[in-house]
């Protein structure tokens, strides 16, 4: 995973700002303000590295308070803030940009940094991964992979690591998460869509697989992105 840290940032007029870092760069513009302290916002988050950003997450003081996020999603957890992509735009590739934008109400100047989360951390506790098997036919069968978040904090952009004793040949509902094969039964579901899961729920990743036998997974790990 690419981890940035900053090395500069300037302004290039009063209404526009652009903040260098190493891989990436943040364009913020005000695009209109009005009355007392009021403000459109547009920001754009450019990859200028040679590795894709995979499920970008902004940290930084807003300034003010935020509505009408279009194409992310704002929260609050242990007094940071966090705009987290949308999962449609959730990966940056080489050389490409995403935007986003807001209303600001109680604008008090523009943010001194950006900090993009990237950092992977394994998940010891927290979560549950179970295997149902839906439907069986000859050699194969049709099942699903739930996993849950039993805390109460969300897990964001997570990666499901486990072994299996069946082969996967489809995600029957790939919105919710990518797969990776690392061989020899094992795999890792990546959620795309659902790259957020909240405070006691959970998401379900359906398969169809190839299996002698009744289906297992075991071993299970979970990685989540932490600012």
């Amino acid at each position: 995973m690419l981890f940035t840290l900053p090395l500069s940032a300037f302004a290039d007029n009063e209404e526009s700002y652009t903040y260098v870092y190493d891989g990436y760069t943040i364009d913020y513009d005000i695009v209109d303000s009005w009355g007392e302290n009021n403000q459109n916002v547009s920001v754009t988050i450019t990859n200028a590295g040679a590795e894709t950003i995979e499920n970008w997450m902004l940290a930084y003081d807003l300034n003010g308070e935020a509505t009408g996020m279009w194409n992310g999603n704002l929260a609050t957890e242990n007094d940071m803030i966090y705009v987290r992509n949308a999962g449609y735009n959730a990966n940056i590739a080489s050389n490409e940009s995403v935007e986003f934008g807001y209303s600001l109400s109680e604008a008090e100047g523009v943010p001194s940094d950006f900090t993009m989360c990237q950092t992977r951390f394994e998940k010891y506790s927290g979560f549950d991964a179970t295997l149902n098997v839906n439907q069986t036919w000859e050699g194969g069968f049709n099942g699903e992979i739930v996993l849950a978040n039993t805390t109460d904090e969300p897990i964001v952009s997570w990666e499901l690591t486990f072994d299996s004793d069946f082969t996967i040949t489809e995600i029957t509902n790939s919105w919710a998460a990518s797969v990776i094969d690392n061989g020899n039964g094992n795999y890792t579901l990546k959620g795309t869509y659902t790259n957020i899961i909240y405070p006691q729920s959970s998401v379900s990743i359906g398969f169809i697989g190839v299996a002698n036998g009744e289906p297992h997974i075991v071993n299970s790990s979970l990685t989540e992105v932490v600012c």
